[in-house]
């Protein structure tokens, strides 16, 4: 991730591997998908506020927690939703 330190890309990537790690312990399958697959199911692009707007019609209930200082709860959503829609067959 451009702009990251390296203190801050080491626990990056520690905490990915851990929760490899767990996944794989607990035989729990997961898929990783880049971010230009998931937006692509939105017509998103790297305007965080282009995610929060998407989110927010999706899940509008949601809409008070969703803020630019904290758009990776958004991302977050999206991210979700495309889970349920491609693997859950919905």
């Amino acid at each position: 991730m451009p702009g990251q330190g390296v203190s801050s890309m080491f626990n990056y990537g520690m905490g990915y591997g851990i929760y490899k790690g767990i996944f794989a312990a607990l035989d729990i399958p997961f898929q990783e998908v880049p971010p230009v697959k998931w937006k692509r199911e939105f017509s998103l692009d790297k305007d965080k506020s282009k995610s929060i707007q998407a989110a927010k019609q999706l899940f509008p209930k949601e809409a008070i927690n969703l803020l630019k200082s904290k758009d990776g709860r958004s991302e977050a959503l999206l991210l979700a939703e495309y889970g349920r829609r491609k693997y859950k067959g919905v």
